[in-house]
């Protein structure tokens, strides 16, 4: 816990005033995947619109994309799904070709869409989730998405379509990969 502490401390008081303009916009940008990381560090200073400036400028997509991602992640871990859904739309028109970050997005999105209740946008979120591990060819991310899948199908106590899908993520988890089986092994017995 003290390293912890200390490694907080040690992002939070660096100096910016001596660094480049491009070293100050990329500090930040750690800054804003550190808060997404460990959302419990404290008062970390929000310098993101000066990174999103800077990468726009640089016309540089994947840091827009990862930087507007990890904004949505932090609002909607906030609880503040208005932005965090700005934040995941800006990131997808930046994803271009990263289909993995796609998913992701996609993901994030729905969570905000159970937490809304609205079913019908998650579950288009979701299956375009599973489109995209099928089409990777991605065995873990079809599992993560069958799990979401299934928390969807709970929200609606729809309880045999949730243990059906729940049992084909436990299926497609690679042995060598079993931590999204333990999300998935906790709730199961409700369901058996």
């Amino acid at each position: 816990k003290a390293i912890r502490r200390q490694r907080q401390m040690c992002i939070r008081d660096r100096d910016t005033t001596t660094l480049r303009k491009s070293d100050k916009v990329f500090y930040y940008y750690l800054l804003v995947k550190a808060k997404m990381l460990v959302p419990d560090i404290p008062a970390l200073p929000d310098k993101s619109d000066l990174a999103l400036s800077h990468f726009a400028e640089q016309k540089d997509s994947s840091r827009l994309c990862q930087l507007y991602f990890f904004l949505g992640r932090i609002y909607a871990g906030r609880y503040a799904f208005l932005r965090a859904n700005a934040f995941y739309n800006q990131a997808e028109k930046f994803a271009g070709q990263n289909i993995r970050m796609l998913f992701a997005i996609k993901v994030g999105e729905a969570y905000i869409y159970r937490f809304k209740m609205m079913h019908g946008m998650e579950k288009e979120c979701l299956e375009r989730a599973l489109d995209i591990a099928c089409e990777l060819k991605d065995s873990t991310l079809r599992a993560e998405a069958m799990h979401e899948l299934a928390e969807l199908r709970i929200s609606e106590k729809n309880y045999i379509k949730a243990r059906n899908r729940l049992h084909r993520a436990l299926e497609l988890v690679p042995p060598q990969k079993n931590w999204p089986k333990l999300n998935i092994i906790k709730i199961l017995p409700e369901f058996i």
